[in-house]
């Protein structure tokens, strides 16, 4: 399990704070003007830049792994040369 990012937090308050507003909204306890209607969907923006965050966040994790590979088989093909004795090597 990793660590706890900004983005998750935001992530899940923003995603909290739409949820109570819908549930209060629902039961009519939100009797508001029209700025408030507004919420759900600063709400929708929080979160889409939170996925986006953890999207990019992927992508370079991605980038890592992929570079540890290439590095992982230039030396697995490095040793199978050395290992039938075509890797020309010196000795000091």
């Amino acid at each position: 399990m990793g660590r706890i990012s900004w983005s998750d937090i935001i992530f899940w308050l923003a995603l909290l704070v739409l949820l109570v507003w819908i549930i209060l909204k629902g039961f009519g306890i939100i009797n508001s003007p029209a700025i408030m209607e507004i919420i759900p969907y600063i709400s929708g923006i929080f979160i889409a830049g939170a996925v986006w965050q953890q999207f990019r966040n992927m992508q370079n994790d991605l980038h890592q792994i992929k570079g540890a590979t290439r590095r992982l088989l230039r030396v697995e093909h490095e040793h199978n040369l050395f290992m039938d004795g075509k890797l020309n090597h010196k000795r000091n």
